[in-house]
């Protein structure tokens, strides 16, 4: 009998259109933010950065920019979260944007985080009794905030992904465009 050997699972194009996502990527891991931004639009996907100054993210190739007054959580499928600790600050000084990342709690849509990208959750206060997965500089504080801190690479709870940032970002942007694909979920919220 031979053993069961799973294959990796591949990025699937097309899988992914028609549907929109907001993404804030404010980091200096150009390679990671490509990497993740490439595979989502590989998929299908089409892909609105959204900052403080609306201005492109360096290497950004895929998609257009907005700043966080002018974007509208209702014109996205799901919005993903690609920062390092100053991007992380820099988008808690942002006028608005705490007002557009929480309306994707309220609304039920999904939200990917990697990297400080959980970080930037809990201090929003959108973590509390959430299973989520942190990078260990700051897990204690998303412990202290209220979030159940995983011993995993990678967790999802009701439409909300983070996962550490060493995670292979093709399983992060695999698992982020499956609860996109699944919509709304009741169990994410503000």
């Amino acid at each position: 009998m031979e053993p069961n050997v799973t294959q990796p699972k591949e990025l699937n194009p097309g899988s992914l259109d028609g549907k929109k996502l907001a993404v804030i990527t404010i980091t200096k891991d150009h390679d990671l933010c490509k990497e993740i931004c490439d595979d989502l639009h590989l998929m299908g996907a089409s892909l609105i950065a959204v900052s403080k100054t609306g201005q492109f993210p360096s290497g950004w190739e895929a998609g257009k920019a907005m700043r966080f007054d002018l974007a509208d959580h209702g014109k996205f499928d799901g919005l993903v979260i690609l920062t390092d600790k100053a991007g992380a600050e820099e988008v808690m000084e942002s006028e608005n944007a705490d007002h557009f990342i929480t309306s994707f709690f309220e609304n039920g849509k999904p939200v990917g985080a990697i990297a400080y990208g959980p970080s930037l959750l809990g201090q929003l206060g959108l973590l509390e009794n959430r299973s989520v997965s942190a990078d260990a500089d700051f897990g204690n504080r998303l412990r202290s905030q209220g979030a159940n801190v995983q011993n995993t690479p990678m967790t999802t709870d009701q439409g909300l992904t983070t996962a550490v940032s060493s995670m292979p970002p093709k399983e992060f942007v695999l698992k982020v465009a499956e609860e996109v694909k699944e919509g709304q979920h009741k169990g994410q919220t503000a």
